[in-house]
């Protein structure tokens, strides 16, 4: 009796999930688990909704525990190495889709996805690449800019026609919060192996992105002081780069001695800062910057911080090898790269 019950509860919240209506089919799914704790069905679809309510913890966490009580429910790790994949863990992915070939050989999205994480890790040839980015027309983002990032150097000898075929993915991917750095990080690839077009392109898509997940309608902390004759800027860098010195100082020269003569400078590293943007933010905002100047561009993470606007204005420094979040600037200035930074022989 109690097997039907639960074979009830799960019908129940199918329908309620086909119907949209998952918080009606949580609730059924739950039910359903106090009639057989170990229900993988049941389970599996309560990650379904977490994955869709944006709870990728939760959704992963009820996919494992399905796999834990059914060893052999493919639904389950289908899901589960879709989502591994799409969060980064990249090592759990390829573990849950070699269970799925285990159990179904045949299984042509499984091979395909098995053949992208293993190009992650450099051990797929070209043609199997190839083939398995034709089995459908979206994959885990993440994934692909990881693919991109192993792939897509100077010296690596892929294809202009994998590559662009990685990019149309990527761009037609669904962006998350989770997974929107790696836009980011294509763009910095594509830029470092010479490919400044595209690699602008997925760098603006990153710029969208973030504005359309982080940015807020009011202001992180109201201005603390009135405007005076010292512009009181913020310079946020890569901890350690060698031309930040000479981009500051060049920057600073191009407006005369009348304004940044007497300008008040804050150094910023990003990875000094706090781990999540919002307050990462609000340690900058609380500064009460005229202007905050990003000079990492997409080689530092810096899209959800930018898109929260921690200062009055917001300036950006562009390379041709690290282009800017320039959507995310009121204004970007354009910086030359020497062959000799590009090569990395600058003293």
């Amino acid at each position: 009796m109690t097997l039907e019950r639960y074979r009830d509860w799960v019908a129940r919240g199918r329908a309620h999930q086909a119907g949209g209506r998952p918080i009606d089919a949580l609730l059924c799914y739950r039910r359903a688990l106090r009639e057989a704790e170990d229900g993988a069905d049941a389970r599996f679809h309560l990650g379904e909704i977490a994955w869709q309510l944006g709870n990728p913890a939760d959704a992963m966490a009820q996919w494992r525990a399905a796999v834990q009580a059914a060893p052999r429910h493919l639904a389950s790790l289908r899901a589960l190495a879709d989502a591994c994949a799409d969060t980064g863990e990249f090592d759990a992915a390829l573990d849950a889709v070699d269970r799925v070939l285990a159990l179904q050989p045949a299984d042509a999205r499984a091979r395909a996805l098995s053949t992208l994480l293993r190009a992650g890790r450099g051990e797929a040839p070209v043609e199997a690449l190839e083939i398995a980015l034709g089995v459908q027309a979206t994959w885990p983002l993440t994934l692909l800019g990881h693919v991109v990032e192993r792939i897509g150097g100077p010296r690596s000898g892929a294809s202009p026609q994998i590559l662009q075929r990685l990019l149309d993915l990527a761009l037609a991917s669904p962006v998350t919060q989770a997974n929107e750095d790696a836009l980011r990080v294509i763009a910095r690839t594509l830029a470092t192996a010479g490919e400044r077009e595209p690699a602008l392109v997925c760098a603006d898509r990153y710029a969208q992105a973030c504005r359309a997940s982080h940015r807020n309608s009011m202001p992180l902390l109201w201005p603390q002081r009135t405007a005076g004759p010292a512009l009181r800027a913020g310079w946020l860098r890569l901890a350690g780069d060698p031309r930040a010195a000479a981009l500051q100082a060049g920057l600073a020269g191009s407006f005369g001695s009348g304004q940044c003569g007497q300008c008040d400078w804050s150094m910023l590293e990003l990875g000094a800062l706090p781990a999540s943007p919002e307050a990462a933010a609000r340690a900058i905002a609380a500064l009460d910057l005229d202007v905050l100047i990003d000079a990492g561009g997409v080689a530092h993470a810096s899209g959800p911080l930018l898109a929260l606007r921690p200062a009055r204005r917001v300036w950006a420094i562009d390379r041709a090898d690290v282009p800017a979040v320039a959507a995310l600037a009121d204004r970007v200035f354009l910086v030359e790269t020497s062959e000799r930074e590009k090569t990395g022989t600058d003293p």
